[in-house]
């Protein structure tokens, strides 16, 4: 809801995620209730994969985390970044005075989302070496900014909605692929390293590190190999 055409579903949570929006879209497609998938996520999405999985075990065969992302509970608990001080308090933001500064950056940003995406330092080597993937988060981002004056920039805004899911270590899915980037500057790799310390015991595990310039984008093209990749460990 927000994000793209959709309409904004202002105070929802990422636990909600699975049956609100997830369970309706597979209905849609006609997907049987007894069918049984896999749920890969990346970057912000990886809270959402694994909320999916923490909703629907007995449905979610494999869950695939790409540049994983933790909430605030656990990094406070961890000791590692998160952004939950960044964003504001459902309390604040039932002020609309405080979102008008931040509306109105957004009204002009589509223009500046290359330079952005090259604010961070993997950006440029994306630029450089992955044209195709830059031209992807491109639209991507100006997809997200598309309904941002009421709908994803209030989320995204939204400490309570963006960092409340489920602990990632009551997964009861065993089959999980984590890969992560040791020079990502957007998600730090403290993130990936607790999951996989966390996860790793009673789970068939799958976990790929690499530092090659591209930080937070490493794996962000890699969703087929990552597919490949549990599907493989479910034989």
């Amino acid at each position: 809801p927000g994000h793209g055409g959709g309409d904004p579903d202002n105070y929802r949570r990422i636990t909600d995620w699975p049956i609100t929006d997830l369970i309706p879209i597979l209905q849609a497609e006609n997907v049987a209730d007894d069918q049984k998938f896999i749920v890969i996520g990346t970057s912000y999405g990886t809270s959402h994969a694994m909320a999916t999985a923490s909703a629907l075990p007995e449905r979610v065969l494999g869950v695939g985390l790409n540049a994983p992302y933790l909430p605030e509970k656990i990094c406070r608990e961890a000791q590692v970044w998160t952004d939950a001080d960044m964003i504001l308090r459902e309390e604040k933001l039932e002020k609309p005075w405080i979102l008008l500064p931040v509306l109105a950056i957004f009204g002009f940003v589509q223009g500046l989302i290359p330079t952005a995406i090259c604010s961070y330092p993997e950006g440029k080597k994306v630029v450089n070496e992955k044209p195709e993937l830059f031209e992807i988060l491109k639209k991507d981002a100006a997809r997200s900014f598309l309904r941002g004056v009421n709908g994803q920039v209030y989320e995204m805004l939204n400490a309570e909605t963006t960092q409340t899911w489920p602990d990632p270590r009551q997964i009861k899915v065993k089959n999980i692929a984590l890969w992560y980037a040791m020079d990502d500057s957007i998600v730090p790799p403290d993130h990936g390293i607790w999951l996989e310390l966390s996860l790793k015991k009673g789970r068939n595990l799958n976990v790929k590190r690499e530092k090659n310039g591209l930080g937070h984008f490493t794996f962000l093209d890699t969703d087929a190999a990552m597919l490949r990749t549990l599907m493989e460990m479910l034989k």
